[in-house]
This record gives C-alpha cells, structure tokens and sequence, in this order.
C-alpha cells in the first residue's frame, strides 16, 4: 500500500513539474524576431544616457540609409514612402541625417527636389554622401558618371552638427579607400578635439569597418573601393577617448534590419531601406542632456 502511494505521489509531482515548466516557459517566451531588435537596441545604446521609457517629450533626429529605396521604382529621388512618412508627422522642427544613396540618378533635377523636400520638412540635415549621390555606380557606369552635382546643389560633402551632450558628422566616404578626403579628416580631428562632448555620432554611406568587424555582413555595393578595407577603420580618427557611434547606410537592399557591433569604445551600425514591408530606420531621442536611439518601422 505504501508503494501505491509513493508512486501516485511521485508520478503527480511530476506531472505537477512539467505543468510549471510549460506555463513558465509559455509565460517567457519571445518571438525571435522581438528579441533580436531588443538586442540590436541594446547594442545601439551602449552609450546612451537614457533608458528605453525616454521618448516622450523630445526632439528627434530621424537616420534613414538608402533613401531611394529600391531601384525598381520609377521614382528617381526620395522614396515615396519616405515622403509619407514626413507628411504623416510634424518634422519641421526635427533634424534628419542621410546615409547616402538618396537619388539613383543625381540629375540637378533631382538633387534639387530632394533639397527641397528636406528643408520643407526639417529645421536642419546632414548627409553622408553615397555613391549614387555623387553619380557612381559600378553597376550602371553607362547612365551614371561620377561628377559634382551633388556640390553643385549642396555646396559641401562634410557636416557637422553640436546638439549640448552629443555632436553628429556626416563626411563623404565615397571614395578610392572608403575614407573622407584629408582636408575633412583635419576638420573633423580638430573638432573633435576641441568639443565637450563625450559622444560623436559619425556618419557614413559606405560600411567601411567591416574588416573590423569580422566582415559579418555585407554591403549593398562595394561600389568605388578600390583598396583592402583596414582592421583599424577609424585610425586616422583621434578620437580623444570619446564614446564613437558610427551609423553606415549602405545596407538592407535584401530587407535586412539593422546590425550592430561594439568594439571598445565604437559601436558599428548599418540601417538602411528598399521598399520593403519591414523597413526600419533610426530616431535619436534627445534633450539638452539625455538621449537614446529607437528603431522605428514605417
């Protein structure tokens, strides 16, 4: 009698502990697709000074890579999603930062629409120019000639913006070796040296670092490189022990999301759109002190 009830009890605890396992791991469960952006979002805001509850009541600098999204489209310009995008929300008083490819042809036509439709909409921009934007393309040289239209419209290639705890700087890496001209690495040293700020966002079309990164993934294009990519990307940059988020554009023609790497004290970004349903782009969040980035749909 006694091993009868040994046994029932035994076999209830059992069914009483796979119950439990099966509510907790039922309770716990997360869609793969949430954790990973949770994890890029943590890895995005490895040197944010705010935490996640931080959106409300901020002004917002809104990040979007390969702005004309798909070729495919007859849009030669801005996608139009992007478009309704701004329409939908009251940007005017925002920043927004281009990482590069935001015509596919950089007609003067086109380059003035979009300058148009940018300060139509935003108190201020920056520009990381790609290789569309200055009129390369490996793959369409026939139609497209590398020229200075884009100087033409915008009159410079480097920007760069203070915002109290954290500056931006947007330089024009297309080029031979996938690094600024030596005239705006100079500019771009000496600010850095002489800012406050502990942060430096540093802006880029071209996904220069990936060497660095173990070559993780792959760009959209390694359109005008013509030299080995550097273990060091950033070794002509002194960054004068700053926390450097480098955001890089060329990136998610395949609707990728977003991909992040810390090393040290830089953290390695690549987001960019092509007109697909699950497109993504960034909003940094910010007051004069705090600040933290979100990953947004459309």
């Amino acid at each position: 009698m006694f091993q009868y009830f040994r046994n029932n009890i035994i076999t209830s605890l059992i069914y009483v502990s796979v119950f439990f396992i099966f509510i907790y791991s039922y309770t716990t469960y997360e869609d793969p697709a949430v954790s990973e952006q949770r994890n890029i979002e943590e890895c995005i805001n490895t040197f944010s000074t705010k935490d996640e509850s931080f959106v409300q009541d901020t002004d917002e600098i809104y990040i979007i890579g390969h702005a004309y999204g798909t070729q495919k489209s007859e849009d030669l310009g801005i996608s139009n999603k992007l478009i309704k995008l701004f329409n939908g929300f009251n940007t005017k008083k925002n920043t927004i930062v281009l990482t590069g490819d935001f015509v596919v042809d950089n007609s003067l036509d086109e380059l003035k629409k979009v300058k148009y439709l940018i300060e139509e909409n935003f108190s201020n921009y920056l520009i990381a120019v790609g290789n569309h934007d200055v009129g390369y393309s490996g793959y369409q040289s026939d139609n497209l000639k590398e020229n200075k239209n884009f100087e033409t419209i915008f009159m410079k290639d480097l920007f760069i913006k203070d915002f109290g705890s954290f500056s931006l700087i947007a330089a024009n890496f297309s080029t031979y070796n996938w690094e600024p001209n030596q005239s705006s690495k100079d500019i771009i040293n000496a600010y850095i040296e002489n800012t406050e700020d502990e942060t430096i966002f540093l802006f880029s079309h071209q996904l220069f670092w990936l060497e660095e990164t173990n070559n993780e993934i792959k760009p959209n294009s390694w359109s005008m490189l013509t030299q080995d990519l550097k273990a060091d990307s950033l070794s002509w940059l002194k960054n004068n022990n700053k926390n450097i988020v480098v955001i890089s554009g060329d990136f998610g023609a395949n609707g990728e999301p977003p991909y992040c790497k810390n090393i040290d004290n830089k953290t390695f970004i690549a987001s960019g759109i092509s007109d697909k349903d699950d497109d993504k782009f960034l909003i940094i969040r910010f007051t004069n002190e705090e600040f933290y980035i979100t990953i947004e749909g459309f």
